[in-house]
C-alpha cells in the first residue's frame, strides 16, 4: 500500500503531514518525478482534506475567491507546491407537482 504524504501548510514537518493513500481500486501509483502525476496527486489531495480534513471549511474555497496551496513531499527532505482550485459540480433535483 503506497502512501502520501501533503499539507497546506508551507513549515509543517514531514512526520506532522497527512498522509493519502489512494483508493484500493487504483492499481497503480503516483510517479513523484512526472509533474502531470504530481498534479493528478495534488487534486487527489485536496479531496482528502476537503472531505477527511476539514478542508470544506477552508474560506477562499467556499466563496470561490482563491485556491488552496498544497505541499506535497517527494521525500522526506524535498516537498512541491501546487494551487488548487475547488470546481463547483451543480447537481439537480426534480419533484413532482399535481
Amino acid at each position: 500500500m503506497t502512501e502520501y504524504r501533503y499539507t497546506t501548510y508551507e513549515d509543517e514537518t514531514y512526520e506532522r503531514s497527512w498522509v493519502y493513500v489512494p483508493p484500493s481500486w487504483q492499481t497503480s501509483g503516483y510517479d513523484l518525478t512526472d509533474e502531470w502525476d504530481l498534479a493528478n496527486l495534488a487534486e487527489a489531495c485536496a479531496d482528502d482534506y476537503h472531505s477527511n480534513h476539514d478542508g470544506w471549511e477552508h474560506r477562499s474555497w467556499n466563496d470561490g475567491s482563491g485556491s488552496v496551496t498544497f505541499y506535497i513531499w517527494t521525500s522526506e527532505t524535498t516537498k512541491v507546491r501546487y494551487d488548487v482550485w475547488l470546481e463547483y459540480q451543480p447537481h439537480f433535483s426534480a419533484v413532482a407537482r399535481v
